[in-house]
């Protein structure tokens, strides 16, 4: 029984990551994305490099429409890239123009408004770095 259960979500969320590339997102190889995440890519670009882990509740999203109260001739259009190996906990928000680093870790409940470096783990709203792991700690010590 949990065999054919498993099977069958994989199935799904095979078919979820095709939907995803078909509306133009690009992802990477070995990557698991829970069918509980949304991506908004309507007006921007969204990227996700091989091997990250996109956990239920996280929404990506590429645009911004109230840029254009301030300025009416543009649309805010955005991109995103998360590069290889990125973890983004449950219910994280990602907004427009924003790269996440390799390695990097986002906290549940984190928004992302600006980039992340490479090995960082960041946790909060707003966004914090407060460590960094592996590789990235020799580099930079928090």
């Amino acid at each position: 029984m949990r065999w054919g259960v498993r099977r069958l979500g994989k199935a799904v969320r095979f078919l979820n990551v095709c939907f995803l590339r078909a509306m133009g997102i690009k992802i990477g190889s070995n990557c698991f994305i829970s069918l509980g995440a949304k991506f908004d890519a309507t007006r921007g670009s969204i990227a996700v490099g091989d091997g990250c882990v996109i956990t239920h509740g996280c929404v990506l999203v590429a645009h911004d429409p109230t840029v254009r109260k301030r300025y009416p001739d543009q649309f805010g259009e955005g991109t995103i890239t998360l590069e290889d190996h990125v973890y983004v906990g449950v219910s994280s928000v990602i907004l427009r123009n924003v790269t996440i680093g390799h390695h990097a870790i986002i906290g549940a409940g984190t928004v992302i408004t600006k980039d992340v470096p490479p090995y960082a783990i960041v946790v909060g709203n707003p966004q914090r770095i407060i460590r960094f792991w592996g590789e990235g700690s020799k580099e930079n010590p928090a």
